[in-house]
């Protein structure tokens, strides 16, 4: 291994293990991914693994095809053999091939948050429980809590210690009703049932225990019960685990995740062997000192030592504004210096908490001629008319599927209203099959003709593209549903960003063409399976002309008084960083603001009310003072068209007369009195 990391000045990384435990603790930007790889060639090259043996699990699609677009380089075509992928495509692959054995249809469906959520709701309506009462969205995150802790219905009935609790066991028995009947799994299944199989089917635990000689597992820190015990009965045979994390690092608790799986490897494997990766190769010292000010803390961690050669750099700065808008201010005004120093303004980041806090932020970019791109926005896959698609596209391939039944049986529309809806769902409750075979079944009542007409009309459309499935390629089965279900057409038919979506689909029908290589019977299901396992964390696009701004998670890794603000202050002075007070803040910044170049296409109302077509302001009808419009200002959202167009304008710097006179009320002035003008 020491000769894929020679080059190397970090000794820790040069350090290896052929087999047996390992633990490696990564500080941040120690370069754990580089030494997960190298370790892969390492062991190919030099010890002679196949790479068909090997497998490294992490938990983002991005961070597994970084992975493997790093391997190709050091392996070549042998990179193609190793098993490079996310703990839960890694199970959805092995529930696809053997899930039969606990009873799982090879065809099922894996539905997403959405679809989660409406069948829950579902549940609760069946069991009469009033949803304003038992929130669904908690009682959704009470199941997936218990599935991340590998406790089925039963399980979670023998902890249930408060009438809430029995509530949610409730709950999660009609769920899992539901979920079969739909021949479907959630994404905790994917892990709990997984688990399941390995522990009641030993043959097949031992098929995959004997083929991975080695199983590496990456930001360990962030894994759950369920993953560390896959994990472990993945190694259970061989006992070569090699896990990669750091416990300071962890921020995963609300998704389940549990520290106590890195502090307590070392426990479970006592011939484990500790990498402790130290030298940072990303920040200052200033950096690291002020982040180790504040995580030394931690009751429960692993003690390391971050340095870095990279020097001491520049203090840390604070600045405490009196409201938002200031702080707004604050940061534009450091992205004009920035900017004017040529840093490139793609090469910076706006953090903040909570999504409201972005208004202020988004206000001051526009107000500044700013280019910025807000990161989390709607992701491709979740876009209306892509999972409308979607949702035809798993009744095809799974006609149980009722969730994705409901969603299109009346898209577009067909007559069925939701009376008929509700009398197709009590037929099937009763019946004990999905509303799918109850529409193949229909008889008279309790339906009007009309309304059986339409339903055997959906159900002779979703069967014809079905039996037709072995005969046509993937693309022809998203055609077919496009023109025969009337979808298209209609869509072309809305009055409103019609053309925006069938861009939509016609980029969801390209994506389709990397499935074409399957089988005709197998490259719907692969091509569903990949659409569900897109991760919301991979969703970024890189754009490197505009400022990211994104919303921050409130961590809870530092429990101790430390974390507080004033001491925050403290733990700051001790490792230079710059304070500024309100007071003084304001004094820089008014001198600073004055000095920004006015902007060129966007006037400050304007902005904020999302009004695009805008020349430069006037003094007489644009400007308002400080006092009156940016402490009490509150302004209307803008619409998408209206941002879309104000980023148009922005960046092609036309000057548009303003599409309101002087004279004129501004939208963002009505029904309050007119602010004083200079």
């Amino acid at each position: 291994q020491t000769r894929y990391l020679k080059a190397e000045r970090q000794p820790a990384r040069r350090r290896h293990r052929d087999d047996g435990p390992l633990l490696i603790i990564a500080g941040p930007g120690s370069g754990k991914t580089r030494v997960i790889t190298h370790r892969i060639a390492y062991l190919v090259r030099v010890v002679g693994i196949s790479p068909y043996r090997i497998a490294a699990v992490t938990f983002t699609n991005k961070a597994a095809r970084e992975m493997r677009q790093r391997l190709v380089p050091l392996l070549g075509q042998a990179a193609e053999q190793l098993t490079t992928t996310t703990f839960h495509a890694f199970c959805a692959n092995v529930l696809r091939r053997e899930g039969e054995h606990i009873g799982l249809d090879r065809d099922f469906v894996i539905y997403d948050d959405a679809d989660q959520m409406a069948l829950v709701k579902r549940a609760l309506i069946e069991l009469e429980l009033d949803p304003k009462r038992f929130p669904p969205r908690s009682i959704l995150s009470g199941i997936s809590s218990a599935k991340s802790e590998l406790l089925g219905v039963e399980g979670l009935a023998h902890r249930s210690a408060s009438y809430w609790d029995e509530i949610v066991v409730r709950a999660y028995e009609r769920y899992e009703d539901l979920l079969r009947q739909c021949s479907a799994v959630d994404f905790d299944d994917l892990l709990l049932k997984t688990y399941q199989l390995f522990d009641r089917v030993p043959d097949v635990a031992q098929k995959y225990q004997e083929r991975y000689v080695h199983f590496m597992v990456d930001e360990f820190q962030d894994t759950n019960v369920a993953q560390y015990a896959i994990s472990r009965q993945m190694a259970r045979h061989h006992l070569n685990i090699c896990v990669v994390g750091d416990p300071d690092q962890s921020i995963y608790t609300w998704r389940n995740a549990d520290i106590r799986n890195i502090l307590s490897f070392q426990d479970d494997y006592p011939k484990a062997k500790l990498i402790a990766l130290e030298e940072n190769y990303r920040s200052t010292q200033t950096i690291l000192d002020a982040a180790r000010s504040l995580i030394a803390s931690n009751t429960q961690r692993v003690e390391k030592d971050l340095w870095t050669r990279n020097g001491s750099g520049v203090p840390i700065v604070i600045a405490e504004g009196y409201n938002e808008e200031e702080e707004a201010q604050f940061v534009v005004r450091e992205i004009q210096s920035l900017t004017r120093n040529q840093e490139a303004v793609g090469d910076i980041a706006v953090m903040y908490r909570v999504n409201a806090q972005s208004r202020a932020l988004e206000e001051a970019c526009l107000r500044y001629g700013v280019p910025y791109q807000v990161v989390g926005g709607m992701k491709f896959y979740q876009r209306q008319e892509v999972k409308d698609i979607i949702a035809y596209l798993r009744l095809i391939a799974n006609p149980d599927d009722d969730v994705s039944l409901n969603r299109v049986i009346n898209l577009p529309t067909r007559g069925i209203g939701q009376r008929t809806l509700d009398h197709l769902a009590r037929t099937a409750r009763d019946a004990g099959t999905s509303q799918f075979a109850a529409i193949q079944a229909l008889s008279g009542d309790p339906f009007t003709a009309r309304a059986r007409t339409s339903l055997i009309g959906f159900g002779n459309l979703i069967k014809g593209i079905a039996d037709e499935r072995d005969e046509l390629d993937l693309l022809d089965i998203i055609d077919a549903v496009l023109e025969r279900s009337g979808y298209q057409r209609w869509l072309s038919d809305q009055p409103e960003r019609s053309e925006e979506r069938l861009e939509n689909i016609q980029e969801f029908r390209a994506s389709a063409r990397d499935y074409l290589h399957f089988g005709r019977a197998e490259a719907l299901t692969a091509f569903l399976e990949s659409v569900s396992l897109v991760a919301d964390v991979d969703s970024m696009e890189d754009r490197a002309d505009a400022i990211r701004s994104s919303r921050c998670i409130r961590r809870r890794a530092w429990s101790s008084p430390s974390s507080s603000w004033s001491a925050w202050k403290k733990d700051c002075s001790r490792t230079r960083a710059r304070w500024t007070t309100p007071r003084n803040w304001r004094k820089s910044a008014a001198s600073a603001m004055s000095a920004l170049p006015a902007p060129k296409s966007v006037c400050t109302c304007c902005a904020r009310s999302g009004v695009a077509s805008v020349a430069a302001p006037s003094r007489a009808h644009h400007r308002v003072s400080s006092s009156t419009s940016r402490r009490n200002y509150s302004p209307r959202p803008r619409s998408p068209s209206a941002q879309a167009q104000a980023v148009s304008v922005r960046q092609s710097g036309a000057a548009v007369k303003c599409r309101y006179a002087p004279s004129a009320r501004h939208p963002a002035q009505r029904s309050r009195r007119q602010p004083e003008t200079k």
